[in-house]
């Protein structure tokens, strides 16, 4: 597999694109509020808990479909840097598999957050999201492999991955404490509340991408063993314990499904070939 290493040409023109795709998204948001749909779309509270995942299933459905154009476009965008070696058939397939895991991984997570946020103890919600992104970094290597077809191996140290991931979930624990702050009406217990918090996280989550994306290319020239943590693309993929609306729209992940996951590029990953091997084997 080719190695990903996008140019500052391909990041500003993927950054100007992601942030139109964020601003057409809003803009969705607070039309349903206009309409006085947002209130059947997603209910706020007295209904039933099959109600609220309701709505979730539907701003997922909805987030998919502006990613769907949204992706496509960038997968084009990446041919024409000439950054995306796949075929479109390749991307294709990378691209439905990748889809259906992260609707099933996003819808769980809501619904745990909405069960969670039921409780009359304020700290459950946020050591729930803490548990769902640990789950998340130990089935990190599974999804990769569904996803590309492809058995990821890491050439980084385990002590070196544990502490990039521990940051980038302290980081978003942090993020997912501040949205809650700033917004007081937010809960957790309701859809509204949840994707209120979901809209909310793409500003942190966007922060501490840039940030550490900034920080590593920095640390990358002195041959930093930092530079090789990614917790800038952990960030993203950890992201998805709330709806993770901008981890698949970043300049390193639009149109690159085996990137989803956030797994550093100084690994590999190998296709199996298990024909060939045992043609050189009988030889």
């Amino acid at each position: 597999m080719v190695e990903y290493q996008p140019t500052m040409k391909s990041r500003a023109i993927h950054f100007v694109y992601t942030t139109l795709i964020f601003l057409a998204a809003l803009w969705a948001y607070q039309f349903l509020y206009g309409m006085g749909a947002a209130g059947f779309v997603l209910p706020n509270d007295g209904v039933r808990w099959f109600t609220h995942l309701r709505g979730v299933t539907i701003i997922l459905g909805g987030s998919i479909g502006l990613a769907l154009l949204a992706e496509w476009i960038g997968y084009a965008l990446s041919k024409w840097l000439n950054e995306a070696p796949e075929s479109a058939k390749q991307f294709t397939a990378m691209w439905l598999r990748g889809l259906v895991l992260y609707f099933a991984i996003a819808f769980a997570c809501a619904a745990g957050l909405i069960e969670a946020g039921r409780t009359d103890k304020a700290w459950v919600p946020y050591v729930a999201a803490a548990g769902m992104m640990l789950l998340l970094l130990l089935i990190r290597k599974p999804l990769h492999w569904v996803i590309t077809g492809r058995r990821y191996k890491s050439k980084e140290k385990i002590p070196a991955r544990f502490i990039g991931s521990l940051l980038a979930l302290l980081w978003n624990l942090m993020g997912l404490y501040l949205v809650n702050l700033l917004h007081e009406q937010t809960s957790f217990f309701s859809a509204a509340g949840v994707v209120l918090v979901g809209f909310g996280m793409v500003i942190p989550a966007s922060a501490g991408y840039i940030l550490f994306a900034v920080l590593e290319k920095i640390l990358s020239r002195s041959s930093n063993p930092i530079a090789g943590w990614n917790v800038s693309e952990t960030i993203l993929y950890l992201s998805w314990f709330c709806f993770g609306f901008i981890a698949r729209l970043a300049p390193t992940t639009l149109g690159r499904p085996e990137r989803w996951v956030g797994l550093p590029s100084d690994g590999r990953s190998e296709e199996s070939k298990p024909d060939e091997s045992r043609s050189k084997t009988t030889e």
